[in-house]
Parts: structure tokens; C-alpha cells; sequence
């Protein structure tokens, strides 16, 4: 429906909005939020679905002052109050959501569980990129190589795909229930699967097998 960029410093973002939750201006991403010392920007892709409940009643958000009705906007005062991994253990949703912490100097990405919502990530040379398609990525490269061996060969091994990797080189998928933290200080990736997110599921048999697919546990 509407689009937005941001440029900070050397930190591009931009964001090609569907409106659904909150269709005012006040729900644009990238959302920023700067309180005090703290600032980021987020941008989020899918829906929390427990966002009201934690709206009325989680202690440290209920009765702070909102300019919209979205989901983003809860979420960016969930990170504001609890930080990064913590803020993932009280979402009940399918998304996934980069942040760019400008204090910190660091980006964090995540998806949910059952990765309903793609996420991608580029990182050589220094130069990081990350979008919800792959195309959203190539786009800025000058040079795009290919790398069928090694999207393909987790598939011929087990006739799955668990693999982070697509079929271009230095692109790879953040995959289910998994975070990515980019140190922008010391340029160092690190990325793992938040096992305590998925504790509140009730575990059956078919829950089980998406999970094993999709590389959940």
C-alpha cells in the first residue's frame, strides 16, 4: 500500500507496506524509536497474534503511550523493555523482523517457528543485506554467482530442506525459529535457534514432523 526509507548513516532501509492491523501513517515502517538514549528502527513482516493481550496486560507495556493500533508498534516497546531473545519468548505469531539498534550498533533478525515468513541475508566484503525475498538482495549486487551445489546437495543427502543455504553464493535463508546477530562493531554473524520460544506449543504428532521439515529442533 505505501512505502518508506530511511537512511542513517551508512544504514539503508526501506519498507513496501501492506496495511492490515493499522492502515494510518503512524504504523509506516521502518518504525523508529528513540526514548532517552535508546534508539532503533524495526521493520516487520506477518502478525503477532497475542499483541493486544500483551498491549493490555504485559506490566512493562500497558500503560505506555502509543501513536497506533499495530503490532509493530507493540513489538518495538516489547524490545524498548526486554531486549532481543527475551522479546521472542512472548510472541505468538508467524513473522519475521529485523532490527537495527543504533546505540548498540548491532541488527538483529528473527523468524518464528514454523517460518511462514522468509527472510534472507547477504553478507561479503563488509556489506550486509537482508530482505524478505531474493530478489530484494541481487538487486544491489553488481555480481550475482551462482551455487546449485550447495542448495542441492542437503536435498540429494536427505530429500529435505534444513539448509540455510539458496542458490546463490554468500545468500543464505535464515531459517525457522532461528536469530541472527550482526556485531556491527566487529562485523561477526552470529546466529541460533531460540529453543524457548516453542515451549508453549502443544506437541503433536504433526506439529512434530513440520518441525523436523522445516528444521525446527
Amino acid at each position: 500500500d505505501e512505502q518508506k526509507i530511511s537512511l542513517v548513516e551508512n544504514i539503508f532501509m526501506g519498507f513496501n507496506r501492506l496495511s492490515i492491523q493499522d492502515v494510518s501513517p503512524n504504523a509506516m515502517q521502518p518504525l523508529h524509536e528513540k526514548i532517552n538514549d535508546n534508539e532503533f528502527y524495526l521493520m516487520f513482516n506477518g502478525e503477532v497474534y497475542n499483541f493486544l493481550d500483551l498491549k493490555k496486560t504485559n506490566p512493562k507495556i500497558k500503560d505506555l503511550n502509543y501513536k497506533s493500533n499495530s503490532d509493530t508498534e507493540v513489538l518495538s516497546k516489547l524490545y524498548l523493555n526486554y531486549g532481543f531473545e527475551k522479546t521472542l519468548d512472548l510472541l505468538n505469531g508467524m513473522f519475521a523482523f529485523c532490527i537495527y539498534d543504533k546505540k548498540n550498533q548491532k541488527v538483529f533478525l528473527a523468524r518464528d517457528i514454523f517460518g511462514q515468513k522468509p527472510l534472507y541475508y547477504y553478507y561479503n566484503d563488509n556489506t550486509f543485506i537482508t530482505a524478505s525475498e531474493i530478489k530484494g538482495i541481487t538487486s544491489y549486487l553488481d555480481k550475482i554467482e551462482p551455487d546449485f551445489f550447495g542448495s542441492l546437495n542437503p536435498i540429494l543427502q536427505t530429500g529435505i530442506s534444513a539448509s540455510n543455504f539458496t542458490m546463490f553464493k554468500n545468500i543464505k535463508r535464515l531459517l525457522p525459529g532461528e536469530t541472527l546477530i550482526l556485531d556491527l562493531k566487529t562485523a561477526k554473524i552470529t546466529t541460533k535457534k531460540y529453543l524457548k520460544a516453542i515451549t508453549g506449543y502443544k506437541w503433536t504428532l504433526s506439529v512434530c514432523l513440520r518441525c523436523l521439515k522445516l528444521g525446527c529442533s
